[in-house]
């Protein structure tokens, strides 16, 4: 009994020794600004196009966030442990979005990788697309943004429940 604790000690420290190194990689991501340049240029013969410095078309998402609350379907606010597990009031949790397209959600414990990591893909200025590697995509919602079009809450569904993310 006591070598299983041992090992399930061992364990987790490695874990969570990975989680940050990997949470570490985190770098600013820039956006697609291609449509900017188009969008502020209009010719003779088309119609006027709206100025893309006047309109911003996506966000800009801060390098990490961390969970601040979740709620469950019905809008009733829960604690987070009740989505995420025990481990999570212990190790915590961060969402972090890299500059090559790849995203990490570490909260709480986790067993297999393809669950917490894959791509992201900013939609626009409310919405990111998430693609995780276990095949899973999901829609989250850019729930406030600051006067420069930062990113500083995102709403994610997870299982029964939406979390907030700031």
């Amino acid at each position: 009994m006591n070598n299983t604790r041992k090992i399930t000690a061992m364990l987790l420290a490695i874990l969570m020794l990975v989680s940050c190194v990997m949470l570490s990689a985190c770098t600013k991501k820039g956006t697609d600004t291609s449509s900017a340049d188009e969008a502020s240029t209009a010719t003779a013969d088309s119609a006027p196009v709206t100025n893309a410095a006047d309109e911003k078309k996506f966000a800009v998402l801060k390098d990490s966030y961390k969970p601040a609350m979740a709620f469950d379907l019905t809008g009733k606010s829960v604690d987070l442990a009740q989505v995420y597990g025990s481990g999570f009031k212990k190790h915590g949790g961060e969402l972090c979005f890299k500059e090559d397209g790849t995203f990490t959600a570490y909260i709480g414990v986790y067993g297999n990788a393809n669950d917490v990591t894959g791509t992201y893909k900013v939609l626009s200025m409310t919405e990111i697309e998430l693609k995780y590697n276990n095949d899973t995509t999901v829609n989250a919602v850019i729930t406030a943004t600051d006067v420069n079009g930062n990113a500083v809450e995102i709403r994610i569904p997870e299982s029964d429940y939406n979390v907030i993310f700031q």
